[in-house]
């Protein structure tokens, strides 16, 4: 995760001037958190591909997905921004 937010458009700049983006986002320890609507700190996924060819995001996706079941994306989408932001 850490290596991914280099080249994200956004978290790029984020790393760079965290008090830049200090209202909606912290960086602790090299990874960066959301503040999300419900005032929850959420952590973010940079866009980009892993050594194994996956994407970080693919991979939430996935794992999420069977973890909630086939219930549909909203449901899966839910269970997702619980723990993460993108």
């Amino acid at each position: 995760v850490k290596k991914g937010y280099d080249s994200d458009p956004l978290f790029g700049k984020v790393m760079n001037n965290p008090e830049d983006y200090s209202t909606r986002f912290t960086v602790n320890d090299g990874l960066v958190w959301f503040t999300n609507i419900a005032g929850v700190e959420v952590l973010c996924l940079p866009r980009g591909v892993m050594d194994n060819g996956k994407t970080i995001r693919g991979m939430v996706i996935e794992r999420a997905h069977a973890i909630v079941g086939h219930y549909g994306p909203q449901r899966t989408n839910e269970y997702i921004r619980r723990s993460y932001w993108w």
